[in-house]
Parts: structure tokens; C-alpha cells; sequence
């Protein structure tokens, strides 16, 4: 493991360790998206999925966001990790135009699709990343919150 990691891992577990040691069972804060109000392609249940991967993906990017959105503040620098073609981050950044969002992602295929999609919807406080977690890592870019679906 490179340092870069170890040092974000020890700060991440400095941040939930009371939580975990616990146990608490968090239930997940209430949001209801207007899924038909968005620009075409945010709604990750749109495209080519079958109607129950669509609920579910949908329910994914629904449920991890909720959570996020209470922790953004204006000016936040939000890095998801394992990004793929950028659901959750493309949302956060769409809902929080007063935030940052980088979507880390190693799979060049993924990384065309994600720079496709934040460009045609015209978000333009979202950016992709291509590379690894190291790879990130390597960059020394601060964020305030990592985010992983």
C-alpha cells in the first residue's frame, strides 16, 4: 500500500471508528428525487438496464446521495472513487453547483462515458479523473469527502 493511502485510510477510520465500535445502525435520512425533472441521463434507472437493475441502481445512487448531501457544504471537494460512469457524482454535483465533485476511474471505457455525460448535461463543477486510487492518491489533491457506490 502507498502512504498516500495508509495516511487516508487511518483518517477515515479516525472518522468512524466510534461508529462501528458501536454498532449503531444508522437509518438512512429521507430523499425523494424528482427523477423526471433532471437532465436527460442523470436518472441512472434510464437507458438500457432491465426495470428491476434500474430500481436498484436507482435505490443505490438514491440512498448513498442522501447521505452525502448532509455532509456537502458550499465549497465542498467531493472525490467518488470507483466512480464507473459517474451516477452518483454527476448527481451530487447537479443538486450542489456550490460544490466540487471528481469522479475517480481506472476503466478508460468508463472514463469516455463519464467526460461524455458531465459534458452533455452541462455540469461544470464535475471532472473525471482517470487513473487508480494510487493513482489519485500520487496527486496530493485535497477533498473533503471520498464517496464510493
Amino acid at each position: 500500500k502507498s502512504e498516500q493511502r495508509s495516511a487516508a485510510l487511518a483518517r477515515a477510520w479516525t472518522e468512524v471508528q466510534e461508529l462501528v465500535e458501536q454498532q449503531l445502525c444508522v437509518e438512512s435520512p429521507a430523499l425523494q428525487l424528482p427523477w423526471d425533472t433532471f437532465p436527460e441521463g442523470l436518472d441512472p434507472a434510464a437507458g438500457e438496464l432491465d426495470p428491476q437493475r434500474a430500481m436498484r441502481k436507482r435505490s443505490q445512487v438514491q440512498s448513498l446521495a442522501a447521505f452525502a448531501l448532509e455532509m456537502i457544504e458550499p465549497g465542498t471537494k467531493a472525490v467518488e472513487f470507483g466512480a464507473g460512469t459517474g451516477h452518483l457524482g454527476l448527481l451530487l454535483a447537479h443538486l450542489r453547483p456550490d460544490a466540487s465533485v471528481v469522479l475517480v476511474e481506472a476503466r478508460a471505457g468508463s472514463s469516455t462515458v463519464a467526460r461524455s455525460r458531465i459534458e452533455t448535461m452541462g455540469i461544470g463543477n464535475c471532472e473525471v479523473f482517470h487513473g487508480t486510487l494510487d493513482d489519485f492518491a500520487n496527486t496530493a489533491q485535497e477533498f473533503d469527502l471520498a464517496l464510493g457506490l
